[in-house]
C-alpha cells in the first residue's frame, strides 16, 4: 500500500509516495542523522494511480511534488525536459502505435469491401 511520506533529507523537507513501509523509514531515520521523518500517512490511491506510481518509483527523491502530482492525476508536467518525458513519449508511441493498427485494420476492410464490390459487377 503505498504512503504519503513527508521527511527532512539534508534540512530539506520532501514529501512524495513510496512504497516502501513504514518500518523502513522508522530503520532510515536511526541509521542516518540527516534524515527526519516527520509523517506518513497511508495514500488513498486508486488501482491506476498505483500502477502510475510503479511506473516512476525509481525517480530520484527530489522530484517528489512532480511524481506526486502525476500520480494522483496522470498528467505529465508542462515543461519540455521533465524526469517523466521518456514515460509519456512511451505512451504517446503507444498511442500512435495503436491508432495505426485501427487504421490499417479499417483500410484493409475497406479494400476487402471494394474488391467485393468490383467483382460482384464483372
Amino acid at each position: 500500500m503505498p504512503h504519503i511520506v513527508r521527511y527532512k533529507d539534508h534540512g530539506e523537507e520532501i514529501k512524495e509516495p513510496r512504497q516502501e513501509s513504514e518500518q523502513y523509514f522508522r530503520d532510515f531515520e536511526e541509521r542516518w542523522e540527516h534524515f527526519e521523518l516527520i509523517d506518513i500517512k497511508d495514500a488513498d490511491y486508486t488501482d491506476e494511480q498505483c500502477r502510475r506510481l510503479e511506473h516512476v518509483k525509481h525517480l530520484p527523491e527530489h522530484y517528489g511534488h512532480m511524481i506526486e502530482d502525476y500520480v494522483k492525476t496522470g498528467i505529465f508536467p508542462e515543461q519540455d525536459d521533465h524526469p517523466l518525458l521518456f514515460l509519456e513519449l512511451k505512451q504517446v508511441n503507444k498511442a500512435l502505435n495503436e491508432s495505426q493498427s485501427k487504421q490499417d485494420e479499417y483500410l484493409l476492410d475497406l479494400e476487402f469491401r471494394t474488391l467485393l464490390l468490383e467483382m460482384g459487377n464483372e
